[in-house]
Parts: C-alpha cells; sequence; structure tokens
C-alpha cells in the first residue's frame, strides 16, 4: 500500500510539473503565437469565411433546393426527374447564394424551419415561398394523402395529428396502402403477437 501511495504521489508530482512546465513555455511564447494566428486569420480569411459559412442551415437549404431543380448534380435521380416533370425550376435570382440568404433573413427564417412552395406546381421564387415548421411541410407536399373520413377531408398527416387514428402515420398509411378501408385503418388498434399466437391456436 505504501508504495502504490508513493507512485501515485509521484506521479501526481511528474503531472504538475509538466503542466507547470506548459504554461510557463506559453506564458514566454504568447506574443509569437498570437502574431501567427492574426497572419494567419489575414491570409486564409476567405477560406475560413467559406468553412463557417458552410455550417450554416441555410447553405443546406440553398443547395438541396438547387439540387432537386437539376442545377446541380444530385445522387437521387428519380427526385432530379420528378421535379423536371412537373417544370419546377429556381428562379435565376435564387442562384446565388447571397441573394436567397438575404431574402431569407427578411422573411421569417429561424433554425428549425424548412423550405415551402405555397403551391406544389410552380417553383422556387420570392413570391411563392415561404418558410414553415417540419409539420406544416409535410401537409404541403404533392404526395399527400388526402382522405375523407367521417364527413371530414384531410390530409392523413392532419388526421393522425388529431389524434383520430389508432396507430401512426406510417402505420395507417400501410394500411391504406393494403387496401383497408379508412374507417378500419383509422379505428382497428395494433393487434400484438401473443393476441396473434393465440388467434392461430383456436
Amino acid at each position: 500500500m505504501k508504495n502504490e501511495d508513493a507512485k501515485s504521489e509521484c506521479y501526481s508530482t511528474l503531472q504538475e510539473r509538466r503542466v507547470k512546465k506548459k504554461h510557463e513555455w506559453y506564458i514566454r511564447n504568447r506574443e509569437a503565437i498570437c502574431k501567427r494566428m492574426r497572419e494567419y486569420r489575414a491570409k486564409n480569411k476567405s477560406e475560413i469565411r467559406r468553412l463557417l459559412l458552410a455550417r450554416h442551415p441555410l447553405v443546406h437549404i440553398h443547395s438541396m433546393m438547387l439540387q432537386r431543380c437539376g442545377v446541380r448534380r444530385h445522387k437521387d435521380r428519380y427526385t432530379l426527374s420528378r421535379y423536371a416533370e412537373r417544370g419546377i425550376t429556381v428562379c435565376s435570382e435564387w442562384i446565388k447564394l447571397s441573394s436567397f440568404e438575404e431574402w431569407a433573413l427578411s422573411h421569417g427564417w429561424r433554425k428549425g424551419l424548412e423550405l415551402d412552395r405555397i403551391n406544389n406546381d410552380k417553383g422556387y421564387t420570392p413570391d411563392n415561398c415561404r418558410f414553415v415548421t417540419r409539420s406544416q411541410n409535410c401537409r404541403n407536399r404533392s404526395s399527400n394523402r388526402i382522405v375523407v373520413y367521417n364527413g371530414e377531408k384531410k390530409t392523413l398527416v392532419e388526421f393522425v395529428e388529431d389524434g383520430k387514428t389508432k396507430l401512426g402515420y406510417d402505420a395507417t398509411r400501410k394500411r391504406l396502402a393494403n387496401g383497408w378501408s379508412v374507417k378500419d385503418a383509422f379505428e382497428t388498434p395494433r393487434v400484438s403477437n401473443q393476441h396473434r399466437k393465440e388467434a392461430t391456436t383456436c
């Protein structure tokens, strides 16, 4: 035990010496270090700004908008062809990031909001775009399923959010895709695995 205590004490003493030595070195060379940092920032100002800007959410939104409309290459060819077939384009003003960024900041953009086209049959232009939440954006998609239930006509997303379905959006959508009636898809509760086994044994 004494040997272990002596070793730990010796180790902590060495650590303290190393930290002290590093601190003293930094104090002696602080002026030279700060000078080198200032020189680096001056030489690489544009590169530093580019790297900082690349992390901004608006850069991603702008890039995805251009990719969808075929202005830039996109790995998802189906997305490109679907937008191209519908005639969805980006206005020439927004090809430049700075113009799009200026419009976005003056039209209510904040972190967490998504770019949405008011009219899904028109392109990306200042008078046809707005910033909305993710759930609002989902409601405005051309692929949304319109459902009539108890005399109400709404999107499936809205019925799920209003608590009119027994299951979530994905499970209810699968039921409808498999040929279930709207009433059965909305009102039938989930069947557990245990109940399934009991039903098969009976």
